[in-house]
């Protein structure tokens, strides 16, 4: 048992003297790294990589140290391999055809890595013992990094930007923790079998690791960018990548620096640095779990039925079109440069002074199709109850199905199916079977993790730009045509067997952050647009159609006091025509909704003004109307536009128009600034 023991964990002879065989590894190693490298990146590489191979391998005498490994290190670098390969091969150029192959040839290539890594450790390192001190304490070491990476900042960032997700916790946390544990064990391993010199400085390493993570995603994340959805340019903030730089090389070189100077007592504090850490990443995740008013162990992809997402009434349609995040200075830019975009739209009236009354989707959304004014303030899902469950909401959609009208909508509001149940025709609150490509959410939430503790300068090689969390989870009885690709794919329109008129809301993704090209998506967005009216004028239903194409917000940044976003916004009225595009800087505002789609509907009198307020139509170009625009942060100093429940909102009351709004966020000065009790 103890010879079995010690060729599993220790080095094997037998395998020394087969590599000792110079050409025979040499062949080996250099084949399989060559064929890995051409599948990759092409014969030029191969050949460079087979020739450094060749170099290396009987310049440094690597052939030893293959031959040093043992038995588990072999084992253990086969799986980290694996999964390390399918981690990186999203972000690789492998071809589609060669894509198995590929992940193959380039897992043996990280195998050799690992087991020449392995064997290094093990030939110049290799205690003649097993060291369970020492794999207690690498053990610590490792595990306290390892759980930041994989535990703690995958589920903050989930609970903290719930509304991004339509998953539960359990989606990707057991496969995180499989992750978790399997990684650790190299550290296990190493610590076992190496001598305490070299498993003291491994340890070292792992501690000061540990601590530029923590530091890095607690303290040095003050633009995190591509999280918050929008394009960073780098070299704007290269000081302050080098200022974080800096940290990163002190805390590397500290656990060294105090293993020299307090030398024994280092020996008997050190393990106190990851356990302390790691105790407080876990009370921290503990609390912010059990704190979170969320349900965060359910699917929430079931609310509604997107079958008749195309589908027209034969009678009057009223329709509406998001394209989130388009800012009216989109608008702008194209009537300028691109005015060609507009042909096939001459019958709409473009309004270029619009105001949303938030600033993102889960707000603005609910609060267009609901009339309310009221403010989230920490308890979003509790605002949205109150939103769609109000008086003025229960009445709008009780009036549109007394006027013949089936509701649909095909949007992203964050609010649960049974809020929307009743109102709207597609809710349905039954369960629906759910298919979720669990990987792909673990993968892509590491991607995040990742991304928030590395240094500040080598955050832009994360590929996080285009992660769309919400497609990995399907119905099995919907479609879900959010992004504009999708929907411009299958937007073939038919014609409803019943006599209902119809009430549509489409939302559509539009130039929302990440975007590449925020004015071309604009114009991608304004053609779908247009040939949903094209398949509508060859119906004959295109007269009686009333048509709204508006945003949810306008663009997203990370200083929002830099940013007057407001949206764009035009209206084609059933039954009237234009010889051209009419452009006005009449005031609009977004409370306005309710009541234009009763103008819209014929339903609109006069004693509505009181409930519902303007439609529209009530103001002129040259008209000033008092508006308030909020802005809401996570703190005093820290705008975060993707958390929806936050302490903070800055009302700005403006009258005039965005040059207006844009001079109160320069000069900081809010109407009121509103603090959650």
């Amino acid at each position: 048992m103890k010879s079995f023991i010690n060729d599993l964990m220790f080095p094997i002879k037998e395998l020394q003297a087969f590599f000792s065989k110079r050409l025979a590894a040499s062949i080996i190693v250099t084949v399989i790294a060559a064929v890995s490298v051409c599948l990759l990146w092409g014969l030029t590489a191969a050949a460079i990589t087979a020739l450094a191979v060749a170099v290396l391998f009987f310049g440094l005498k690597l052939y030893r140290f293959y031959g040093s490994n043992s038995l588990v290190s072999m084992a253990l670098s086969l799986i980290l391999s694996v999964f390390t390969a399918n981690g990186l091969k999203e972000l690789l150029p492998v071809s589609e055809n060669s894509a198995v192959l590929g992940t193959v040839c380039l897992s043996a290539l990280i195998f050799l890595l690992l087991t020449l890594f392995f064997g290094i450790f093990l030939y110049y390192g290799a205690s003649d013992k097993l060291n369970f001190k020492g794999l207690g304490k690498l053990a610590l070491g490792g595990g306290a990094m390892l759980f930041i990476l994989f535990v703690f900042i995958p589920c903050d960032s989930y609970v903290n930007n719930f509304s991004d997700f339509n998953f539960p916790l359990t989606a990707f946390i057991f496969i995180l923790l499989g992750r978790f544990f399997l990684y650790l064990l190299p550290f296990a391993y190493l610590g076992a079998v190496l001598k305490e010199n070299q498993a003291g400085i491994l340890f070292n390493i792992l501690c000061g690791l540990t601590l530029c993570f923590y530091a890095q995603f607690m303290f040095m994340n003050e633009n995190l960018g591509l999280v918050m959805g929008e394009e960073v340019k780098w070299e704007e903030h290269l000081d302050y990548g080098f200022i974080t730089l800096g940290v990163w090389v002190v805390l590397l070189a500290l656990p060294f620096v105090l293993s020299k100077v307090l030398k024994k007592l280092w020996k008997s504090i050190s393990p106190a640095i990851p356990a302390f850490v790691g105790i407080i990443q876990l009370v921290s995740l503990i609390i912010i779990i059990a704190a979170s008013e969320n349900d965060l162990f359910v699917y929430r992809n079931e609310s509604m039925d997107y079958q008749e997402q195309f589908t027209v009434s034969a009678n009057k349609n009223i329709i509406t079109f998001i394209f989130d995040a388009a800012d009216n200075k989109y608008f702008k830019n194209i009537l300028e440069n691109r005015p060609e975009a507009f042909e096939g739209l001459e019958d709409f009236t473009v309004y270029t002074n619009t105001c949303s009354v938030y600033d993102y989707t889960v707000a603005s959304i609910s609060q267009m199709l609901t009339g309310t004014e009221s403010i989230p303030m920490y308890d979003t899902q509790g605002w949205l109850r109150e939103a769609w469950n109000s008086e003025k909401a229960e009445d709008f959609y009780a009036r549109l199905h007394e006027a013949n009208y089936t509701v649909n909508g095909f949007m992203y509001t964050d609010a649960p199916v049974e809020l929307l149940a009743g109102k709207y025709d597609n809710a349905s609150s039954a369960k629906k079977e759910i298919a979720a490509n669990r990987d792909a959410i673990a993968d892509s939430i590491m991607k995040i993790s990742g991304y928030r503790c590395a240094p500040y300068l080598l955050k832009r090689f994360f590929s996080i730009q285009d992660v769309d969390f919400k497609s990995f989870v399907t119905a099995s009885d919907t479609e879900y045509y959010y992004t504009d690709a999708a929907y411009k794919e299958h937007l073939t329109l038919t014609k409803s067997d019943s006599s209902d008129n119809y009430f549509i809301f489409e939302h559509l993704l539009g130039p929302h952050p990440p975007c590449d090209d925020y004015i071309e998506e604009t114009v991608n967005c304004l053609n779908i647009v247009k040939e949903y009216i094209r398949q509508l004028k060859e119906m004959g239903l295109y007269d009686d159609a009333f048509i709204i194409v508006t945003a949810d917000h306008g663009s997203h940044t990370s200083d929002f006091s830099q940013a007057a976003a407001t949206p764009i916004y035009m209206v084609k009225e059933a039954n009237k025509t234009h010889e051209k595009l009419e452009i006005t800087d009449a005031p609009q505002y977004h409370t306005d909704f309710l009541a234009t789609y009763l103008y819209a509907a014929g339903l609109y009198t006069e004693a509505d003004r009181d409930v519902y307020g303007s439609t529209v139509f009530d103001y002129k170009e040259g008209d000033e109307r008092e508006r308030i625009w909020y802005d809401h942060t996570s703190d005093d100093s820290k705008p975060n536009p993707n958390n929806a429940s936050c302490n903070v909102y800055y009302a700005y009351k403006y009258t005039g128009n965005d040059s207006d709004l844009k001079k109160l966020l320069n000069d900081k000065t809010p109407y009121e600034i509103i603090v959650k009790k």
